[in-house]
C-alpha cells in the first residue's frame, strides 16, 4: 500500500469478504484471480481508479462491486467473468481492453447514477442487469446468452441490435431507437414489462417453446417470425402505428396465440394474420 493506494504485483489470488476503502488499485505484472466465494465491496470508490496494466488478466469467480473507474491501460488489459460470478460496475468500465463476459450463469450489472456506456464484450454477455438512474447505452451490437433485467433507469441500444436467448424483464425504460431485438433462445423466453413494451424491429428465432408475453407488445416497424410461437395470453401484440405506417410482417413459421392487431392502408389489400391456438 502506497499513499493510500493498493498495488498488487505478480500473480495473485484475491479472496475473502469485506469492504475495500483504498484509493486507486493498480494491478500490475501478473494475472489476478478473484476466487469463488469472495464477496468484495468497493462501491464507495467513485473517485478512484482500478488500473489493469498491459498484459494483465483479471478473472472474477466471485462477487465484486465497484464504484471506481476500471481502466485498461492498453488493448491487452483483460477482464474475464467466470461461471456464476457477479460484477457490479458503477463507473466507466474498460474503455480500453478486453471483456470476456460469457461465463455460464454470470451477471454484470451497470448501476451508475448517470449516463453510462455498456462495454462491448469479446463475444456474448450471459446475464445483463441495468440499474441506477439515467441511460445505459450500447456502442455496438450485443449478444446476451441469458437474460436482460432493466431494474431501473433506461436502456438505449442506440440503433444497435440486441440478440437475447433468455428473458426480457423491464421495470425501467427502453428506447427502441431504430434497433432490432432478436429473441434466439433454445427454450421458453418470457417478456415482462410494466405497462407493455415497444420495439422497432422484433424477430422471434426461438427453436424451443417460443415467447410468452406477460404484457402488451407494440412493434412499430417489422415483426419477423422465423421460428417459434408467440403466446400473448390475455395481452395483445400490435404491428404498425397507423395507416401511414402499417409495419411489415415477415413470416416463415410459428403462430400467435391471443390478440394480433395490424394496421392497414385504405383500399383492398391482403394482410396475413398468423394466429392459432396452443
Amino acid at each position: 500500500i502506497r499513499d493510500r493506494n493498493l498495488i498488487l504485483s505478480g500473480t495473485n489470488t484475491i479472496s475473502g469478504t469485506g469492504v475495500i476503502n483504498a484509493g486507486d488499485i493498480d494491478l500490475i505484472a501478473g494475472n489476478k484471480t478473484i476466487a469463488a466465494g469472495t464477496n468484495l465491496d468497493n462501491s464507495a470508490a467513485s473517485l478512484s481508479n482500478i488500473n489493469i496494466y498491459p498484459g494483465v488478466t483479471v478473472r472474477n469467480d466471485g462477487i465484486f462491486i465497484t464504484g471506481a473507474t476500471v481502466t485498461g491501460l492498453d488493448a491487452t488489459s483483460t477482464w474475464i467473468q467466470g461461471d456464476g460470478s457477479s460484477l457490479k460496475i458503477g463507473n466507466d468500465f474498460l474503455i480500453n481492453g478486453i471483456l470476456d463476459a460469457a461465463g455460464t450463469g454470470n451477471t454484470i450489472e451497470y448501476f451508475r447514477d448517470g449516463i453510462a456506456s455498456i462495454k462491448t464484450a469479446a463475444g456474448a454477455y450471459y446475464n445483463l442487469n441495468i440499474s441506477g438512474s439515467d441511460t445505459k447505452a450500447l456502442t455496438a451490437n450485443i449478444d446476451i446468452n441469458g437474460s436482460l433485467n432493466i431494474n431501473s433507469g433506461n436502456f438505449d441500444p442506440a440503433g444497435f441490435s440486441v440478440n437475447i436467448a433468455g428473458d426480457w424483464i423491464n421495470n425501467g425504460g427502453f428506447t427502441e431507437n431504430g434497433c432490432s431485438v432478436i429473441l434466439d433462445g433454445t427454450g421458453e423466453q418470457t417478456l415482462y414489462v410494466i405497462g407493455g413494451e415497444t420495439f422497432y424491429n422484433l424477430q422471434l428465432n426461438n427453436t424451443g417453446a417460443g415467447l410468452i408475453s406477460l404484457e402488451n407488445i407494440s412493434v412499430t416497424n417489422s415483426l419477423i417470425m422465423t421460428s417459434g410461437n408467440i403466446e400473448m395470453g390475455a395481452y395483445r401484440i400490435t404491428l404498425g402505428t397507423g395507416m401511414s405506417n402499417v409495419g411489415t410482417l415477415i413470416h416463415t413459421s410459428g403462430y400467435i396465440t391471443g390478440e394480433f392487431e395490424r394496421w392497414h392502408t385504405p383500399g383492398p389489400e391482403q394482410y396475413y394474420f398468423p394466429v392459432g391456438c396452443s
